[in-house]
C-alpha cells in the first residue's frame, strides 16, 4: 500500500525530468528556514494541549505539557502505524486513563479533538480558497462562485455541528447502527439508550457553543502552524509562493493523508507537487519543498512522539491524579453503595 503511491509520485516526477533537480534543491536548501519550520510544529503540538483544556468536559484537567506530549503520542507516532491513528489514540487514552481520566472521557476527549480539527480544515479550506481566488492565484476562477462554494461548506460544518446535538439526530443514528452485526442481538430500547448515553457524553466533553467555537478555533491555530512549516520548507528550497497558496497545498495534503495508507507515504508528495505546479510552481521544486515539510512535520513528530510515549510509560503520574474516584449510585444512598474506580 506504501509502496505503490510512492513509485507512483516516483513516476510522474521522473517522467517530468525532475528528479535530480529535486535532489539538488534538497542539498542546497537554505537550511535557517528550518528554525521556524521546527518552531511552528512545536507550537503546533503546545496549541494541541491547550485545546485539550477545554475539550475534557468534567474530567481532571490535563497540564499543557501533558497535552502537548498526547499530541506527540496521537499524531506524531500515531500517525507512523498502521491504523492510523487509532493506535496512537489508543496509547494515549491508556496513558490519560493513568493520569486519573476515565477511558470513555479521554477517549471521546480525543474524537472531539479530531472533530474540531476536521472541521477547522474545512473553514480554512474555504476561507484560504477565495483569498487565493481574490488574490488573482487561481486562474479561471471567479470570486463570486469561489465565495459562494465556500459558504456553503461553512454553512455545512455548522449544520452538522448543530445536528449532532439534537435527539432526532441520535434517533437517525439508531436507525443505523442498529443494522450492524454486532448489533443485531440488542433491542431497539438498548441500541437508543446507548446511543444516547454517548451523546449526552460527548455533550459534556464539547461543552456550550462557546466552548465548541473556542475548540475550532485552537485546531484552527494549530493547523495553521503546520501550514506555515510547509510554507517555510517550500522557501527553504527556492520556492517563494505566497502563504495563502501553501495554505491552500497543506488542507490538500491533509485531505490526501485520509487515504488509508499511514500518513499518505507517497500520496501526499504526489498530489501536493501537482497542485503547486498548478500555481506556477516547477514539479521537482515542490516535490523538494513538500519532501523537507514531511521530515519537519512527519518524522521528526514521529521519533518525538516515540520520546513521549517512552516517558510517559516510564513517568509514575502524581498521587493527586492516582487517587480512587469514588461515584455514588444513589443521592439517598449510604456508603455502602459507592463504587470505587
Amino acid at each position: 500500500m506504501v509502496a505503490v503511491p510512492a513509485l507512483l509520485a516516483y513516476a510522474v516526477v521522473a517522467a517530468s525530468g525532475g528528479i535530480g533537480d529535486a535532489l539538488s534543491r534538497l542539498r542546497h536548501a537554505d537550511l535557517w528556514w528550518l528554525v521556524p519550520a521546527l518552531g511552528a510544529e512545536c507550537l503546533r503540538h503546545v496549541v494541541f494541549g491547550v485545546q485539550l483544556r477545554w475539550l475534557r468536559g468534567d474530567e481532571p484537567v490535563p497540564s499543557v505539557r501533558l497535552g502537548s506530549l498526547i499530541s506527540l503520542v496521537t499524531f506524531g507516532l500515531g500517525f507512523l502505524l498502521p491504523a492510523a491513528p487509532t493506535e496512537g489514540m489508543t496509547m494515549s487514552v491508556v496513558e490519560l486513563r493513568r493520569r486519573g481520566m476515565s477511558t470513555r472521557g479521554a477517549g471521546l476527549m480525543l474524537v472531539a479533538s479530531q472533530v474540531a480539527q476536521f472541521g477547522a480544515l474545512i473553514s480554512i479550506f474555504a476561507l484560504d480558497r477565495v483569498i487565493v481566488v481574490a488574490a488573482g492565484e487561481l486562474r479561471h476562477s471567479n470570486p463570486f462562485t469561489a465565495a459562494a462554494i465556500s459558504l456553503v461548506l461553512i454553512g455545512l460544518i455548522a449544520l452538522g455541528a448543530w445536528g449532532l446535538s439534537q435527539e432526532p439526530t441520535v434517533r437517525w443514528i439508531v436507525r443505523i447502527v442498529r443494522r450492524l452485526p454486532f448489533l443485531r442481538g440488542k433491542t431497539r430500547e438498548e441500541i437508543a439508550l446507548e446511543v444516547t448515553l454517548w451523546h449526552q457524553d460527548v455533550g459534556r466533553i464539547m461543552g456550550s457553543a462557546i466552548n465548541r467555537f473556542r475548540g475550532i478555533v485552537l485546531a484552527a491555530g494549530a493547523e495553521l502552524c503546520s501550514a506555515t512549516a510547509l510554507w517555510c520548507g517550500l522557501r527553504a528550497v527556492g520556492s517563494p509562493v505566497s502563504f495563502e497558496v501553501a495554505v491552500l497545498a497543506y488542507t490538500i495534503a491533509i485531505f490526501a493523508t485520509f487515504v488509508p495508507i499511514p500518513g499518505g507515504i507517497g500520496v501526499v508528495e504526489l498530489v501536493v507537487p501537482a497542485m503547486l505546479h498548478h500555481f506556477g510552481v516547477p514539479t521537482a521544486s515542490g516535490l523538494a519543498g513538500v519532501l523537507v515539510w514531511r521530515a519537519v512535520s512527519f518524522f521528526l513528530p514521529a521519533i518525538g512522539g516515540m520520546l513521549a510515549y517512552t516517558g510517559l510509560r516510564l513517568s509514575r503520574p502524581t498521587a493527586a491524579l492516582d487517587q480512587p474516584v469514588t461515584l455514588a449510585l444513589d443521592d439517598d444512598a449510604g456508603p455502602e453503595a459507592a463504587v470505587v474506580m
